[in-house]
């Protein structure tokens, strides 16, 4: 049987001293204690990401429940170290990472600036509702916060391009609806 490689199994378990094969452990608050509430986020983002239990039916959140701040100075620096000021807006890096990936085989792929028009506008084309479903179905939990760090969009001007886009799928809209729930509301009081 050469070549097949062993398969994993639920309770199979890693090697000393190497990472779990599955983590599901939900992020403390000491993970935000030592990340900030951004990067807490998105690390709880991925993981609800990875989760297999998604509902068959969910409405994304109206755009006003969305943040509409665009994110502060120190955002950029906890998520995205060491960027040039030169890949942020109309150039964020994140978005032409994305692109890079997603959209090689497009006849024509967008541009980060493309990207950023596309949500901005109030009557999109197809196109511009093409390239905003490709960012929130495609983009990682790490790539949607390192675009807002770099000032591609707030959160509200990607629900509504989102929404006008015509977003359909349950797990993005749970991301998406995740980002716009205040932090009492997702993790329950602070204890003090």
């Amino acid at each position: 049987m050469g070549g097949r490689g062993r398969r994993r199994t639920p309770d199979a378990v890693p090697a000393p001293g190497r990472p779990p094969l599955v983590d599901e452990a939900p992020v403390s608050r000491e993970t935000e204690a030592t990340t900030g509430p951004g990067l807490r986020v998105a690390e709880e983002l991925e993981r609800r990401r990875r989760a297999e239990t998604l509902p068959r039916h969910c409405a994304l959140s109206p755009p006003e429940a969305f943040s509409a701040d665009p994110a502060p100075p120190e955002a950029i620096e906890r998520l995205c170290p060491g960027i040039d000021r030169a890949e942020t807006g109309p150039n964020a890096r994140a978005v032409a990472g994305r692109i890079g990936s997603s959209c090689a085989g497009w006849g024509r792929p967008p541009t980060p600036a493309e990207f950023y028009d596309a949500v901005r506008v109030e009557q999109p084309s197809e196109r511009q509702k093409a390239i905003v479903l490709m960012w929130v179905t495609e983009a990682t939990t790490h790539e949607i916060m390192a675009a807002w760090a770099q000032h591609a969009y707030t959160f509200r001007q990607l629900a509504r391009a989102a929404a006008t886009a015509g977003l359909t799928c349950p797990g993005p809209i749970q991301q998406l609806n995740y980002i716009a729930a205040p932090l009492h509301e997702r993790d329950g009081p602070r204890q003090g």
